[in-house]
């Protein structure tokens, strides 16, 4: 049967051909399903045939409060608004990490997923999750202590909180991602080393030369000892103009 496909792609189009037959409310066991795609056909299938969706995912919520499904946690974010971050917010202490990764999606499309509530997260040991809490603060990066998320740098983290905290701190504004970039060119990881030498050779914010010229002496001397040691991964071109800006 097309609706018990393996393939998402052959399900979205088996539930949207159920409005075609006159049966769009059979969707609703679709709502459920693990692929965005089918979810949002049957969304679509059951408010052709005069249901809700919303009222399916909050009732289904409710009813298995620390055990609801990735899916109906994912639902709650796709069809929802603001009030619905209540019933998600719990579930970011889920010992499933699917669950935890799915409030993260679903706060961050209700507009709920502040850097206060989900940025505890970035230390969380699943990859998965990490990644989609880097997603959701990216526009709040500024938020974040650059101090915090350069200490997710140090070499005993695990790889993937690393990487979150890289991919932020190259957001922000000032010397924070300059000198994050500059303490990890030579890192043993390769990709973290490519992405440090490509965020210090990208870092050239337009108050620069204003930053380095309010830094104290002792701030200065240290960030130059920092760009020198760091030469021989950058090369002579960087260097000249990092030591250029920093004069």
């Amino acid at each position: 049967m097309l609706l018990g496909a393996r393939s998402a792609r052959v399900r979205a189009v088996a539930v949207t051909a159920l409005r075609r037959l006159g049966q769009p409310l059979r969707a609703a066991d679709w709502l459920i399903d693990r692929s965005p795609s089918v979810r949002a056909c049957a969304q679509w299938a059951v408010r052709q045939g005069g249901g809700d969706p919303l009222a399916y995912y909050r009732r289904a919520a409710a009813e298995a409060p620390g055990r609801a499904r990735p899916s109906v946690v994912a639902g709650l974010g796709e069809c929802g608004g603001p009030a619905d971050a209540e019933l998600v917010l719990p579930c970011l202490a889920d010992a499933r990490p699917g669950v935890r990764a799915a409030a993260v999606g679903a706060l961050r499309a209700l507009g709920a997923a502040s850097p206060e509530r989900v940025a505890p997260l970035l230390d969380d040991r699943s990859p998965a999750v990490v990644r989609r809490v880097c997603g959701a603060l990216l526009s709040d990066a500024e938020a974040l202590s650059p101090d915090a998320l350069r200490a997710r740098l140090e070499s005993d983290r695990p790889r993937h909180i690393r990487l979150a905290a890289l991919r932020l701190l190259a957001v922000h504004r000032g010397l924070a991602p300059l000198r994050a970039g500059l303490a990890l060119v030579e890192d043993p990881d390769h990709e973290i080393r490519v992405r440090a030498r490509a965020l210090v050779i990208r870092w050239a914010p337009p108050d620069s030369a204003a930053l380095a010229a309010a830094l104290p002496a002792p701030e200065r001397a240290r960030l130059t000892a920092e760009i020198d040691h760091a030469a021989p991964a950058l090369g002579p071109s960087v260097v000249r103009f990092l030591h250029w800006i920093l004069r």
